[in-house]
């Protein structure tokens, strides 16, 4: 077991389920576990670059953590940020407690696995796309036939 506090930003419909299922007491009783009301988008993106690890079945926070170069359990069976997992900075695990408690103690008892992932090369680009289109967009009139 590795001593951590996992924060758990609810959203209203998972609140509203885990009140429904008898739940929310006793997540709130745990002493390493931390539950927020939903935060904002750059608020989220904090979370993810201070955090250890990441666990998600969100596309989006999958790649952000990505983006972050923070290691992420993805919570599902597929991805479509395939490249991050084939990069290892992603890993897919099945909805199986087990599986996941195993998998984040290997994640987290890795001292340097978030170091791994911040050195891991970027599949999607070099990030200057937009400053290319912008120079192509310029040159436009100078290219075409008057």
């Amino acid at each position: 077991n590795f001593d951590l506090t996992t924060v758990f930003p609810i959203h209203p419909r998972t609140r509203k389920s885990l009140k429904q299922l008898g739940l929310m007491k006793k997540l709130r009783n745990s002493r390493k576990l931390k539950l927020i009301k939903p935060v904002s988008y750059h608020k989220i993106l904090k979370l993810i670059k201070e955090a250890r690890l990441v666990l998600t079945d969100s596309g989006g926070v999958q790649k952000e953590a990505f983006w972050l170069r923070t290691p992420c359990l993805t919570l599902r069976d597929a991805t479509e940020w395939v490249e991050t997992v084939e990069l290892g900075a992603n890993k897919l695990v099945p909805v199986d407690k087990e599986r996941i408690v195993k998998e984040a103690e290997l994640l987290v008892s890795s001292e340097n696995m978030k170091n791994k992932v911040s050195n891991l090369p970027n599949p999607f680009g070099d990030g200057k796309a937009s400053r290319r289109i912008l120079g192509i967009l310029q040159n436009w009139d100078r290219r075409s036939p008057a």
